[in-house]
């Protein structure tokens, strides 16, 4: 099992490795491109559609992973789940995707990011309980159903925020 998860992962950076060049040359030749500013920290115009590649490159090798995980009966896979997941993600990449094409306003792109993670939230993605047994055995702690929606909106919405904010560097 380990050995098919490290498969997937190399089959992700590979085709996403060779994704990165093409999706350079086609966000060139749309001039679809970062200008530099005094809050960035690059000189030249960098490509903004980067995130192309990723996902692609995400998406692919999470369908693979997903077929060899079937094929070979090892796990017993919620269907549903992964295609709400699938969902979730795709359309967080989409928001995004649209954001480097149009720069969506900061309130309207957090407003969709809430609706797209209350929406999962509502299907079955949430953060129900807290897991310690790591540290000791079988130690969990159930999470009321408010606290559980904030806990999942903070993770899906605020994780990702927080990250974009204070990184600084276009395509981190």
């Amino acid at each position: 099992m380990f050995f098919l998860y490290i498969f997937i992962g190399l089959c992700s950076f590979i085709i996403t490795s060779k994704l990165v060049p093409k999706t350079i040359k086609l966000g060139n030749k749309f001039s679809i491109l970062d200008q530099p500013d005094s809050r960035k920290q690059h000189k030249n115009p960098l490509v903004r559609i980067g995130g192309l590649s990723i996902f692609i490159g995400f998406f692919i090798s999470f369908a693979i992973g997903f077929l060899l995980l079937n094929l070979t009966g090892l796990e017993n896979i919620d269907t549903s789940l992964i295609l709400l997941v699938l969902c979730s993600i795709s359309a967080f990449f989409v928001m995004g995707f649209a954001d480097d094409m149009y720069q969506l306003s900061p309130i309207g792109r957090l407003f969709l990011q809430i609706v797209i993670s209350s929406i999962a939230f509502n299907q079955g993605i949430s953060i129900s309980n807290i897991n310690f047994s790591v540290a000791s055995s079988d130690i969990s702690i159930e999470i009321n159903s408010i606290l559980n929606y904030v806990l999942t909106l903070i993770w899906l919405v605020g994780i990702p925020n927080a990250i974009n904010w204070i990184d600084g560097l276009d395509g981190l």
